[in-house]
């Protein structure tokens, strides 16, 4: 018995010494961006490491909006969005009495209050399809002395009607005979310049809540006058925008209304066999972006948006790409990674792009130098010129906590024994 308890303080000793040497051996240790060699004793941890954006740029270019399901009206931070709505020839059934125009309101996004929004006679043909409002003047002419009627539009108002009495004398030039078919149809035009929110309504395109005219006419049937209500849907409608103050520089954006879009790029040549060795397995890789609120619109109905990470599968240099490629590459150059949802809560933006990361630490050597380059991004909103919904992200102009990472955690085998 002496003699065992003699050689038990020893092998407690040693088991204690292993269990803090295990201890110390997976402690995580972060590794910067510009190391070159990994620490031999860190073979087998999990390790870390993060790289900034070497470029980021963004670019965008408004678009039609005639099959938007939604027309916007008002002003929100530094957009002004109008409608355009227009009737097919009406048959001439009689004198045009009264007419309202009837649009179902949906919910408003801004600061509450009240706006005057008024509608016009537009004067000119356009084309649903092809109008964009843009940086351009306005595409259509409308006659400014003719406002048919001004109506208080509120912020509460979330699932009312909002009706315009319309001129008789106006509404009878959508008519036409047998024998004329040279009337104006052009419609009208809704605007309200004074506004500080957005009213939304169902467009043409809802099945069950539709811009329509209610017309009431008077015709004589057998030396009797008569009077008939009908109802009649909009032919063509749209939403015309026009972004007010150019937007803040040192920002990525992603938008729907001006197709907006964001590059981005981070030169993983060197960094990959230099930091993370080719026998490194991913355990996680993440690009994040600090969201700006600021700077940010949303108008759709859970003040959500959806965008897609793309990745450019191309092959050219990293000094060669200009925003403008956003809109010229070629789509079987492009593969559609993540897809993610942003709304006006958002702080951040976290995209795994794990197995991305692991295929690039595989490439082989003649792949990790020029023309070889990998590590572009591209954000596109999923349904451009559909709503008026704006993201935006800090870029690595601001500072270097908001910029722009990419951190990947990673494995390296352990030592053989």
């Amino acid at each position: 018995m002496h003699n065992m308890k003699k050689t038990a303080v020893p092998l407690f000793g040693f088991l204690l010494f292993g269990m803090l040497f295990s201890l110390a051996c997976s402690k995580d240790t972060p590794i910067s961006g510009n190391t070159d060699l990994i620490d031999r004793d860190d073979l087998g941890n999990v390790l870390q490491s993060s790289i900034k954006a070497r470029m980021d740029s963004s670019a965008g270019k408004t678009l039609n909006t005639a099959g938007s399901s939604f027309l916007f009206l008002g002003s929100l931070k530094d957009v002004e969005s109008r409608v355009l709505l227009r009737f097919d020839p009406l048959p001439d059934s009689g004198t045009v009495v009264a007419a309202r125009l009837h649009l179902p309101a949906e919910e408003a996004t801004g600061q509450s209050g009240s706006f005057d929004a008024a509608v016009h006679q537009v004067t000119t043909p356009w084309n649903a399809s092809e109008v964009i409002w843009g940086e351009n003047d306005f595409p259509v002419q409308f006659n400014p002395a003719m406002d048919m009627q001004q109506i208080v539009a509120t912020v509460a108002d979330t699932t009312d009607t909002i009706a315009f009495n319309l001129d008789p004398q106006v509404v009878a030039g959508w008519f036409s005979s047998l024998s004329d078919d040279t009337r104006d149809t052009n419609g009208v035009l809704l605007q309200a310049p004074t506004a500080t929110f957005i009213k939304t309504f169902p467009s043409r395109f809802n099945s069950s809540r539709q811009p329509f005219l209610e017309l009431t006419t008077r015709t004589r049937i057998n030396n009797r006058d008569s009077t008939i209500t009908t109802r009649r849907s909009a032919t063509a409608s749209g939403f015309v925008f026009k972004r007010l103050a150019p937007l803040p520089a040192q920002r990525l954006y992603v938008g729907n209304g001006e197709s907006l879009q964001s590059v981005l790029s981070f030169d993983l040549r060197k960094f990959i066999p230099d930091t993370i060795p080719k026998s490194a397995t991913i355990s996680r890789a993440t690009l994040s972006l600090q969201f700006d609120a600021a700077n940010s619109v949303f108008v759709d109905s859970e003040d959500i948006f959806s965008l897609t990470l793309y990745v450019d599968l191309r092959k050219f240099g990293l000094d060669t790409l200009k925003s403008a490629d956003l809109f010229q590459a070629p789509l079987d150059s492009l593969l559609s990674f993540q897809s993610i949802s942003v709304g006006a809560s958002s702080t951040s933006v976290q995209l795994n792009i794990t197995s991305l990361v692991q295929r690039w630490v595989l490439l082989p050597p003649e792949e990790r130098t020029p023309p070889q380059s990998y590590g572009y991004f591209y954000l596109v909103p999923d349904f451009p010129a559909l709503l008026l919904s704006r993201a935006a992200f800090y870029s690595r102009e601001n500072s270097e906590s908001l910029a722009p990472k990419l951190k990947i955690e990673y494995t390296t085998p352990p030592k053989a024994r």
